[in-house]
């Protein structure tokens, strides 16, 4: 009879809650950085977010953005493709961060053309958070960077090598107008993780020849 090698049991959902909590953890840590860095829009002290993409992903980044540190932080402005999510998820946003939410109507934002004007609500200096599908994320992205708004965009960021390219070029632009760009690659954050590619680097473990990598997830 085989076995199952599923967690289940205490110990099982113990490694799950520690996986998201560890996971929120670095996503609210590369957040922090973003605004930490940021530079106040011209006449305001605020710093204003705008959402786009209003799934799990994008409520719990806002909820990491809002806890964070490094200046008086507001949510401004929020996109998604269908009305009920965008609805849910400032419910429960305003449960927790009334006082940091300014959401009215107008500035709810439903439709495909939703994210440009969740971003262009922003003055330039804000910040934007990309986390829709990632069919759509070099599209937003390239928007963003046009106007000049700060981003923190989660993984994954394209679905195939154009898009990629897309996106690195983008990236270039970012660069070249001195604009903060977070990203969700959590793990980047982890110095344990930091440590053992600095030693594969230095050489400890010698030349190497193959690399083979799992993701053991629970």
């Amino acid at each position: 009879m085989s076995r199952s090698t599923t967690n289940t049991g205490a110990a099982g959902k113990s490694r799950r809650q520690f996986l998201k909590s560890s996971g929120r953890f670095v996503t609210a840590s590369a957040l922090a950085g973003l605004i930490g860095q940021r530079s106040y829009a011209a006449g305001s002290s605020t710093i204003k977010l705008a959402l786009v993409g209003c799934g799990g992903r994008g409520t719990g980044a806002v909820a990491d953005a809002l806890s964070a540190t490094g200046g008086p932080v507001k949510l401004h402005a929020m996109a998604d493709l269908f009305e009920p999510r965008l609805k849910s998820s400032l419910e429960n946003l305003t449960k927790d961060f009334k006082d940091k939410i300014d959401v009215p109507r107008e500035r709810q934002f439903v439709g495909f053309d939703g994210y440009s004007k969740a971003i262009d609500s922003l003055a330039p200096g804000d910040v934007v958070l990309l986390t829709t599908h990632a069919a759509f994320r070099p599209m937003h992205f390239e928007y963003a960077v046009e106007k000049g708004i700060n981003v923190f965009a989660e993984k994954s960021f394209a679905t195939d090598g154009p898009a990629v390219r897309r996106w690195l070029k983008t990236a270039e632009a970012s660069e070249r107008k001195g604009l903060k760009v977070g990203v969700g690659f959590m793990w980047r954050h982890s110095d344990a993780r930091q440590q053992v590619i600095r030693r594969i680097h230095d050489g400890v473990i010698g030349d190497v020849h193959t690399l083979r990598i799992y993701r053991v997830h629970g």
